[in-house]
């Protein structure tokens, strides 16, 4: 498996190499250290991948990188405009809620989090 993820790795970055501004290859690649647990380095893809393309999908990701690295101010100012973009989105609710919570902000936390 390790063998398999060197060759993956090696190819996204001959893709990012040829083509910086590939957004999937950017996203790719950041999901990749993610899993390896460089959630600085998938943290640091996430942004240049929003630079390129500024979609919610890729703000929720950083959102999800920005928690496991416990960065939990810079969470709240990723998904609190998310929330208003895709509002109704259950995960960016329970994201949201779940940061709250982590700041002792039970009560904000419960009160986002009623209708679902």
């Amino acid at each position: 498996m390790q063998g398999e993820l060197a060759v993956v790795e090696k190819q996204l970055k001959r893709i990012q190499e040829k083509h910086p501004l590939n957004t999937e290859a950017l996203l790719l690649q950041a999901d990749l250290y993610k899993n390896r647990g460089n959630t600085d380095e998938s943290e640091k893809l996430l942004r240049q991948a929003i630079l390129v393309q500024d979609s919610p999908s890729i703000h929720f990701s950083l959102a999800r990188v920005l928690f496991q690295q416990n960065k939990y101010r810079s969470v709240l100012e990723v998904t609190t405009p998310l929330m208003d973009v895709l509002s109704g989105n259950w995960e960016i609710i329970y994201l949201h809620a779940l940061t709250l919570s982590r700041l002792e902000k039970y009560e904000e936390a419960l009160l986002i989090s009623q209708p679902f």
